[in-house]
């Protein structure tokens, strides 16, 4: 999930269909842009704060299982 994702009304509606527990997210950049200049993986803040919204949940909770879902694709 990046920010134009999380910034269109059919990227919200699939958000709001994937369970967050199956939610990673990724700049995109340097093909992305956000306020006219490409995007930094520091722009993934934005990002999670959006999908919190979407999932009506807060900032941590978001940041927190999302975190965790990388640490899932961690094979060694």
């Amino acid at each position: 999930i990046n920010i134009p994702m999380v910034s269109s009304i059919a990227g919200k509606r699939i958000v709001e269909e994937i369970p967050l527990q199956s939610l990673l997210i990724e700049s995109d950049g340097p093909f992305v842009t956000v306020n006219d200049r490409s995007v930094r993986p520091m722009d993934n803040k934005l990002v999670i704060e959006r999908i919190a919204q979407i999932k009506k949940i807060d900032f941590e909770e978001a940041g927190r299982v999302i975190a965790d879902n990388f640490k899932k694709l961690q094979i060694w």
